[in-house]
């Protein structure tokens, strides 16, 4: 038995036509479901409470960034082009590797009805990268801590 006949068809039954349309068909439909899945993650589908909820996140810094301990101040107020802002509160250095740095910022976060606190776009939990730009410098580096802050 050949694979195509002299008809056109797939072992003598479906017209090559049709199968490369259906075949499409079936791309199109995973590719549509798969974004459609994608674009509803855990950002798109939480809940926001109407306040923003005082916090205090130790940032720690990219290795390549830690000459910043030296530039950074306490008081310095760092944010984003949107107007999202923080406050520095302190510097630590690592006694022992010196290039591992901590910046500890006081900011305010939203809070999701599950719990979830963002700062601007970044979720903030241990492990998560985040990033402010101040005109100054940029700090980049990985959350460590998120803590319950009192107000200003």
């Amino acid at each position: 038995m050949k694979l195509i006949d002299e008809q056109g068809r797939v072992f003598g039954r479906i017209n090559v036509v049709d199968l490369v349309a259906l075949i499409l068909i079936l791309i199109v439909a995973v590719v549509a479901i798969g974004s459609r899945v994608r674009a509803g993650g855990l950002i798109q589908n939480v809940q926001f409470v109407q306040r923003d909820q005082p916090a205090h996140v130790r940032l720690v810094l990219e290795r390549e960034l830690s000459f910043l301990a030296d530039v950074v101040r306490p008081g310095d107020e760092v944010g984003d082009a949107r107007g999202v802002t923080a406050r520095v509160l302190g510097i630590e250095r690592d006694v022992e590797d010196p290039r591992h740095v901590c910046v500890i910022l006081w900011l305010r976060a939203r809070s999701t009805t599950e719990g979830v606190r963002m700062f601007g776009k970044f979720l903030l939990r241990p492990g998560s990268p985040m990033r402010v730009e101040p005109a100054q410098y940029q700090l980049r580096g990985y959350v460590q801590t998120v803590e319950d802050a009192p107000g200003e």
